[in-house]
């Protein structure tokens, strides 16, 4: 798991690239997680990540993924996620709430 800065979807210093192969490892982390499944090829999404990514620079007690949705529709479809604009708040690596959409995102912080 890596902090990354750069100019793309879901890539800050504040948030951390998601994947089939750091997934459970990143939700049991720390105890406040959230991992928003979006698609870079959405305005909307990208919209959304550059709220959730906001928020995570103002609350640094919460881990703060992007997971890239089309990279694993296996994963997807394991977790129960179908809309590409999904966000996942985990406690100690269970999951407690869902979202989907912009609109309620700041609620899991």
């Amino acid at each position: 798991m890596e902090n990354v800065a750069g100019g793309e979807f879901g890539e800050t210093e504040h948030t951390t690239l998601v994947n089939d192969q750091n997934y459970l490892r990143f939700i049991r982390s720390a105890a406040n997680v959230v991992i928003l499944f979006g698609v870079s090829w959405s305005n909307t999404c990208e919209r959304a990540c550059n709220v959730i990514e906001t928020l995570a620079e103002r609350n640094l007690r919460t881990r703060v993924g992007i997971f890239e949705a089309t990279n694993s529709e296996l994963l997807m479809h394991k977790l129960g996620v179908k809309s590409f604009l999904t966000t996942i708040r985990y406690k100690g690596g269970t999951e407690v709430q869902r979202i989907e959409g912009v609109s309620m995102i700041v609620r899991l912080f």
